[in-house]
């Protein structure tokens, strides 16, 4: 979507990110109509697509902070010399390259030391140090108000929930709850969506990957085709 932008000025793309990137709905609308006021043509492509298509706080599923390539784009960068190659041929190689790619991940994953992923563990240390500095105020064992540069923000870890959206979006908790968690003396890993731990990501490339049968590749093709 940014890279669509271009042609209609590279200075939109800043404000697109901020729409783009926005965990509050009040945020989103704020720079959406800065958009629309600066750019009333992007605007209104990007309101055709549809909100939910791009951006964070309108998606209608959880998206989490991380983006990766689309597999089926991975596999084409890898393979082009393959696509002459005869279907059943073409297969193997496609298995091949996803096994190859299970393995090195498998055993990546092993090396893991900690709990959670490596990113994640990066992105909540983060968190964790940057919340060791705000004041928390709370009468209850799971509700508080975290003040942050003159603004407040209520967090419920009964209900996993922050006012700036940060911590339900995705799954691992913003400096905000990091610094509630540490009003009460909790460990702050065990508030991280299960798909950011380690054992989560072991689980997912322990599939075995079946190899085309060679039969596959002898049988002989007649002239219709079958």
């Amino acid at each position: 979507m940014q890279k669509n932008l271009v042609h209609y000025g590279k200075h939109l793309v800043a404000i697109f990110k901020s729409v783009a990137y926005a965990y509050r709905s009040e945020e989103f609308h704020r720079n959406f109509t800065a958009l629309q006021v600066l750019k009333p043509t992007a605007h209104r492509h990007l309101f055709d697509v549809g909100e939910h298509r791009w951006a964070r706080s309108k998606c209608l599923v959880r998206p989490s902070s991380f983006m990766t390539s689309n597999a089926a784009e991975s596999l084409n960068s890898h393979l082009l010399w393959a696509r002459c190659l005869p279907i059943c041929s073409l297969l193997e190689c496609y298995r091949s390259i996803v096994e190859k790619w299970f393995d090195e991940r498998h055993v990546s994953v092993i090396g893991i030391s900690h709990q959670l992923t490596e990113k994640t563990a990066l992105k909540l240390q983060v968190a964790v140090e940057t919340g060791c500095h705000l004041i928390v105020c709370g009468t209850t064992t799971h509700m508080f108000t975290v003040e942050q540069e003159n603004k407040s923000y209520v967090v419920d870890l009964q209900n996993l929930t922050c006012e700036c959206k940060e911590f339900e979006l995705d799954g691992i908790p913003c400096r905000h709850v990091c610094a509630a968690i540490r009003r009460v003396g909790l460990q702050v890993t065990d508030f991280v969506a299960k798909y950011f731990h380690q054992s989560s990501l072991m689980g997912t490339y322990l599939p075995h990957i079946r190899i085309v049968p060679h039969t596959l590749f002898d049988r002989p093709i007649s002239w219709d085709g079958k």
